[in-house]
């Protein structure tokens, strides 16, 4: 199969392009990828040609960033982190975003994917002739994190059909989503994966790369128009690097418009990329052709050492303070951002979106986003008119939400001998202890009926005691792999996948559900085994309420730790403390004045 030429790539993009993008012209036409030796076998042209031709977007959309600002702090003492970016990314191409540590390349890509919740924003960011909001994003844009948070006891193919389930309309029918599913597989070499466990640090799984795939495919699940990604390349090898790059690349031939911020990339890598946005401490020290940095740098004295690559030259250059000061300087001054700022303008004038506001310093993200579509334009071209973006994300109902999260999560689960342990292994323990030492001391006999000696009336309340306060103590068994889920919990809502009370309902009947049984033979053991009295269907309901009650107070210290040890020492602590005030160890009435107002709380 022949290779896509240039000029074919260009009449695409003009093509599919929409209002308000100007077509390329001979003079920015992006250049082909070099091809450099050694490269990976998937990059063969058939290969990457076979992916963009089976991924390939109906739609397409040119990101716009004008005069994007990012501070933290208060407002009498801001620290702007970002510093007026400006900058366009079109269809059919792949930028790579880069600088050194620190510069604000992640920061940038949370802005312009409408996820970053914390700061003051500043500009604008259109998608075409439309403004950007949160529920668009969630519909078009893809968003793969550096080190994303994946489900591990999921299989490859379980954790596609999850996400699937979840992201794609509850209408379509389960064959559409499969077949998506198995075309995504398919396409970026994960077929004969699909039945390996994702894996973590206690169970091997798929390989780094295989699991940045995986990310990859997560990503393009909802078919958006737009991919982003933060340091894909990050902790693979340099083969795997390129290979995962060549993928994104035939993603982006595929009328896509690809980002990415990366570090250190290879030369293959490099060689890629179609356009470069260098950012320096928040500032644009360079937008334009990846391939002419070299050029644009040497007209300010910056002359590459030899025996070195460009993009290798170009890291070392980064790294140095100094040199991004200059590089930053040089570009404000160059005829590369006047050429840049007016093809930003005519950008702007060709969507009729001179009219938008540049929102305050004082925005927060939200206001942002909600001032940006109060103020959306009108495209000045009837035939250029666009469907108005959506003001509330389509999202599935609640009730479709759980059945997805009990289908691939909780029966996944209950068959997981690590989730049942933690949740069943201090009952049994408990249990067998307390029936050995109290044993059948409520059943024994005199001639008057039940005739307990003094140790053993004594010995009851200490029973009961055991019997309300240990399930408390049980619950932070839970807690390494509560505090392993929440960083998942927060990919997940942020991709859009669900609310959060779909999955606190879905946690909460799933941790009931198994201690209904657990509880049950709990109660039963220590009922009949040391001959409680009284109604065995009372004592049972107790055990389980307390026994949930416990649970809740689990995931409630997991939601607020900011980590593992803080949690396993905060719920213990607690629980102990909460102890003196009962009224077993210390009588209400002995409780001091000053803390009494503890024992009706706690």
């Amino acid at each position: 199969m022949a290779s896509v030429t240039t000029d074919e790539r260009i009449n695409v993009v003009n093509e599919q392009r929409g209002a308000g993008v100007p077509a390329e012209t001979p003079s920015n036409k992006l250049p082909s990828p070099t091809v450099a030796v050694g490269r990976p076998s998937f990059e063969s042209d058939s290969q990457r040609l076979r992916v963009a031709e089976s991924l390939r977007s109906r739609d397409s959309f040119t990101v716009l960033a004008e005069g994007v600002t990012w501070s933290v702090g208060s407002a009498k003492k801001p620290c702007t982190l970002l510093h007026g970016v400006t900058a366009y990314f079109e269809p059919l191409t792949m930028t790579a975003i880069m600088g050194a540590s620190g510069s604000g390349k992640s920061s940038f890509l949370d802005i312009i994917s409408a996820r970053k919740t914390q700061g003051t924003i500043g500009g604008r960011v259109l998608f075409n002739a439309q403004p950007l909001t949160a529920a668009f994003a969630r519909q078009h844009v893809g968003y793969v994190e550096q080190n994303p948070a994946l489900i591990p006891n999921l299989t490859c193919a379980e954790v596609m059909h999850y996400t699937a389930a979840l992201q794609r309309p509850s209408g379509e029918s389960r064959e559409a989503k499969r077949r998506r599913v198995e075309l995504l597989m398919d396409q970026l070499g994960l077929s004969h994966r699909a039945d390996v466990i994702i894996g973590g640090e206690l169970a091997k799984g798929l390989s780094g790369g295989e699991t940045k795939r995986v990310t990859i495919a997560l990503g393009m699940i909802r078919e958006p128009e737009v991919l982003l990604l933060d340091e894909p390349t990050s902790g693979l090898d340099s083969a795997t690097a390129n290979d995962i790059m060549a993928l994104l690349k035939g993603i982006a031939e595929g009328n896509h418009t690809v980002i990415t911020a990366i570090h250190s990339p290879t030369t293959y890598t490099y060689s890629l990329f179609d356009k470069l946005l260098v950012i320096s401490a928040g500032r644009v020290a360079f937008l334009g052709r990846a391939s002419a940095i070299e050029d644009h740098l040497a007209s300010f004295h910056f002359d590459r050492r030899e025996g070195c690559s460009t993009c290798e030259w170009l890291v070392d250059m980064l790294a140095i303070k100094e040199n991004c000061q200059a590089m930053t300087s040089s570009y404000a001054d160059s005829p590369l951002m006047e050429a840049n700022g007016k093809h930003v303008e005519d950008l702007l004038a060709r969507v009729g979106a001179a009219s938008l506001p540049v929102s305050t310093p004082s925005s927060s993200p939200a206001k942002f986003m909600a001032s940006l579509h109060t103020h959306a334009p009108n495209p000045p071209n009837p035939s250029h008119a666009q469907k108005p973006l959506p003001t509330k994300p389509k999202r599935n109902s609640v009730w479709h939400e759980m059945v997805c999260l009990f289908r691939y999560r909780a029966l996944k689960n209950w068959r997981t001998s690590e989730y049942l342990g933690a949740r069943m292994g201090d009952k049994v323990l408990f249990l067998f202890v307390m029936v050995t030492i109290f044993w059948g001391i409520g059943r024994k006999q005199g001639p008057a009926g039940w005739q307990p000696s003094t140790s053993d009336i004594m010995s009851i309340p200490s029973v009961l005691f055991m019997t309300i306060v240990l399930p408390a103590f049980g619950a932070a068994g839970y807690m390494p792999s509560l505090m392993i889920e929440r960083p998942i919990f927060v990919r997940e809502r942020s991709d859009g996948n669900y609310i959060a009370a779909s999955y606190l309902f879905y946690k909460v009947l799933e941790e009931f559900l198994v201690t209904v049984p657990v509880s049950l033979v709990f109660s039963a053991g220590i009922y009949y085994g040391i001959g409680l009295h009284g109604s065995f269907g009372l004592f049972w309901l107790l055990n389980l309420l307390v026994s949930n009650i416990g649970i809740i107070l689990a995931y409630l210290v997991a939601s607020i730790a900011p980590t593992v040890d803080f949690a396993n020492a905060a719920l213990p602590a607690y629980v102990a403390m909460s102890l003196f005030f009962i009224g077993l160890l210390v009588p209400y009435e002995s409780i001091p004045l000053y803390w009494r107002w503890y024992s009706s709380i706690w």
